[in-house]
């Protein structure tokens, strides 16, 4: 809602709202978020966090389709937005998921091998296909939408998620989950979803590269302040 606000009144060209509003919201919580609880709490976080994902990735997946499709510049119904939604193969993938979990459906281990194998893989593969698109004086050409996202994404984000969870009463696992939902870099699957439906996908392969290489230093300093502030 904070990025809609922002850049709502600036923005003119729709594509661009679309990745904008997803590169502030949508971070790579599984991959960098359960690797700074593991860090810090190790397996028992773990298991909190996980309870997490559950609900996140759903509604980060779900809203991510539903902002690309309306800022699509194409004529849109409601029955075709729900299509879109359930066409989509993360959403696919995420219920399938949660599917086997409430069942409890055991997968053979050769094939739990084998997707897990390809799971490794499928984000360092797709930074490498990000790498190899990125382009130096693009970059350049959208410097100010990048610079507010970094601000907004790594910065602004966190402090109001960790701000309204300690007025809560959150501490300890409970800020730490917040912390690596809110504080992790915008997710890669943000870029390939805005280059399949047709947004600007360059500007989201930007925000992901950029954000990655600066959360390194926004998240070692998060943890470093909560830690001096005893919350965690």
């Amino acid at each position: 809602f904070l990025a809609w606000l922002i850049y709502m009144p600036k923005v003119k060209e729709k594509k661009k709202l679309s990745v904008l509003i997803q590169g502030v919201y949508r971070g790579n919580f599984v991959l960098f978020g359960l690797a700074i609880v593991d860090s810090i709490y190790g397996k028992e976080g773990l298991a909190t966090v996980s309870l997490l994902t559950i609900v996140v990735i759903p509604t980060f997946n779900v809203l991510a389709v539903i902002i690309l499709e309306y800022y699509s510049g194409r004529e849109i119904s409601k029955l075709k937005l729900v299509r879109q939604v359930f066409k989509n193969p993360l959403i696919i993938a995420t219920l399938l998921g949660i599917i086997f979990i409430v069942l409890r459906i055991n997968i053979p281990k050769p094939i739990y091998k084998t997707l897990s194998d390809i799971s490794k893989i499928s984000t360092p593969l797709a930074f490498i296909v990000l790498g190899a698109e990125l382009q130096f004086g693009n970059m350049l050409k959208n410097i100010k939408y990048l610079i507010f996202v970094n601000l907004l994404r790594l910065i602004v984000n966190p402090l109001i998620t960790i701000g309204l969870g300690k007025l809560i009463g959150f501490r300890g696992i409970e800020l730490v989950a917040l912390l690596s939902m809110s504080a992790s870099p915008t997710a890669v699957a943000s870029y390939t979803m805005a280059k399949e439906m047709k947004a600007d996908g360059d500007l989201a392969g930007e925000i992901v590269a950029t954000t990655s290489i600066f959360s390194i230093l926004t998240i070692f300093c998060w943890v470093l302040i909560l830690k001096n502030l005893a919350w965690i």
